[in-house]
């Protein structure tokens, strides 16, 4: 079993964050890039362009050569993998101690200068569309829109599930589209490097500054001040295909990662998650019985938070089901629960904690990375970052008052977003929320 591990970060010269999560122990090494790029810099001309370059530099390496880097790596056993997200891009590699030199060429040079050919383009395509076809078919992909517009303000992140429009946007991104936005993204001031396990620290690094050193044009993009759109907004997608109404509840915040206060959202969601310490599923399941049961998502961005409460219901349940979950959610900022209420979510996180928690190398090196990356345009040796063994002790140290006043800091009603989908449009909604708020 791996220690508690080591975290250190370094600023290289030509201006790439380096983390180093040192686990004495590990079985395996984790080495990830993550770009600070995504669907929030796309316009109506080029949705997607994040997306499919992701797909393309997946196999963007030349030392791959004429395989498909799945195929380079099979032999060691090494698994690879990317993901695009609304502001980071995100590409990993894990695998065994001894493939670790291999295994950081590869993660570097697809993070800074990959390779894009029209080969590769036209397969990648391919894949994509394919991807993208499948989520066409979510039966929620109507309501997402709808919220995406209601909630943001860049034309990427409004447009970021108009699936129809990224298919058909896919013959005209070329090869040069590709490699334009990979200049303009990709590399100095922009890449966050995380390397997680058991490895030489030494050695590594002089690798890393060796590798890098002619990286040194820092890439200038822009910081976006208006991200959310303020004010309450109510919206009605109707569909026929459902027998139920699902609602999201939508929440945005300017809360950072710069707030040393910003993991006790952790602790929030045990007050409304379907677990058995949910004051919110208590209500609306054991004494209404309104619902079967709820899905949380939060996101913080370089541009604040959000947090979405998605919750399904009888049709004629949707008035009653929103009643409920503002005054609930008000009673909760008002510091109206109790200190028996606080323990058990505290002891509920806990547990969670120990058994999903600290006992691998994605845990660490997300819970690092996504604290850099999302804190990008200002780091300094002095920049913010907690680990998660002082998250935990933050978390069951917090005070009733204290708790209170966070959750007022991240519900904040004058900014409540309601987009609902089914067969049935409710009318008064809008008085009904403003009469609770």
């Amino acid at each position: 079993m791996s220690s508690i591990p080591t975290h250190k970060m370094f600023i290289t010269d030509s201006k790439f964050i380096i983390l180093f999560n040192y686990r004495k122990g590990a079985k395996t090494i984790l080495i990830e890039s993550y770009i600070n790029n995504g669907t929030v810099d796309e316009k109506m001309n080029n949705l997607g362009v994040s997306h499919l370059l992701e797909h393309v530099c997946v196999d963007g390496w030349k030392g791959c050569k004429k395989k498909s880097c799945s195929q380079f790596f099979k032999p060691q056993g090494s698994i690879i993998n990317a993901s695009t997200g609304q502001t980071y891009i995100n590409y990993w590699i894990k695998g065994l101690h001894e493939f670790t030199d291999s295994m950081l060429d590869y993660i570097l040079s697809i993070s800074t200068n990959p390779g894009i050919e029209a080969k590769r383009l036209k397969k990648e395509k391919k894949a994509v569309e394919t991807e993208l076809k499948i989520h066409k078919q979510n039966p929620q992909i109507g309501l997402y829109n709808l919220l995406n517009g209601m909630l943001f303000l860049p034309e990427g992140l409004q447009q970021q599930d108009n699936v129809q429009k990224q298919i058909d946007l896919l013959p005209k991104l070329t090869p040069q589209i590709l490699k334009t936005w990979a200049l303009d993204y990709y590399g100095s001031g922009n890449t966050v490097i995380s390397i997680t396990g058991e490895f030489n620290q030494s050695k590594l690094l002089k690798k890393i500054k060796k590798k890098l050193k002619k990286e040194k044009d820092p890439r200038l993009r822009p910081y976006y001040k208006n991200v959310f759109k303020p004010g309450i907004d109510i919206q009605y997608h109707q569909n026929n295909q459902i027998d139920n109404t699902t609602i999201f509840f939508v929440f945005w915040s300017p809360i950072l990662y710069n707030d040393k206060q910003i993991f006790l959202l952790e602790l929030f969601k045990q007050f409304i998650n379907t677990g058995t310490t949910s004051l919110l599923f208590d209500r609306l399941r054991e004494q209404k019985n309104l619902i079967y049961n709820i899905q949380l998502d939060n996101y913080t961005t370089p541009y604040g938070t959000y947090f979405l409460i998605e919750i399904s219901t009888k049709n004629s349940n949707i008035k009653v089901v929103i009643e409920e979950t503002l005054k609930l959610l008000k009673k909760l900022g008002a510091n109206k629960f109790t200190k028996k209420d606080l323990e058990a979510c505290k002891r509920s996180y806990k547990i969670a904690y120990y058994q999903d928690g600290p006992h691998s190398n994605d845990y660490y090196s997300t819970h690092y990375a996504e604290q850099y990356i999302n804190q990008l345009f200002n780091i300094t040796k002095n920049t913010t970052v907690i680990s998660p063994e002082d998250m935990l002790k933050q978390i069951q140290s917090v005070k009733k008052q204290e708790f209170a006043a966070f959750i007022k800091k991240i519900i904040i009603l004058a900014n409540l977003k309601i987009a609902y989908q089914g067969k049935k449009k409710e009318t008064g909604i809008l008085e009904l929320v403003n009469k609770i708020i």
